[in-house]
């Protein structure tokens, strides 16, 4: 995505300038300064219809992500009371199908209180890692 760049330089008439934007989003201070607001859309109205060379629309420039540092599956533990939500079993065995054909480990999270038995249960069921957010202890890992 872009915004608008006002050239400063450029500008003669700037009380004419505000009446180009259909949102509002061009504004003059009292020295003729011309701002465009968050009420830009980036319709493209005031490049178009503005004198030229006055609004310039700029594409932002878009980094590329390392994604090489992305590695595993989560999926966070629905529980309510010590007991687990049926949904998460279902979120385990899609995440264990998605792990196998990209060959990431597959991690649970529970928080809340007194979370250790459901941190057993997903111990036991060949979990790369548990993860806890609990105001008590809770250290099960692999």
């Amino acid at each position: 995505m872009g915004g608008i760049k006002v050239n400063q330089e450029k500008i003669f008439q700037a009380s004419e300038l505000e009446m180009l934007c259909p949102f509002g989003a061009i504004v003059a201070d009292e020295q003729g300064k011309i701002e465009i607001t968050p009420a830009c859309r980036v319709c493209k109205l005031c490049v178009r219809k503005g004198p030229t060379g006055v609004f310039e629309f700029v594409e932002e420039e878009v980094t590329a992500l390392d994604r090489s540092a992305w590695n595993g599956i989560l999926v966070y533990v629905e529980h309510s009371n010590g007991v687990i939500q049926p949904v998460t079993y279902e979120l385990i065995g899609k995440a264990r199908e998605m792990a196998d054909k990209t060959h990431q480990p597959v991690y649970a999270m529970a928080a809340g209180t007194d979370i250790s038995t459901i941190a057993r249960i997903f111990f036991f069921m060949v979990l790369m890692k548990f993860l806890c957010m609990s105001i008590q202890n809770c250290s099960l890992s692999r």
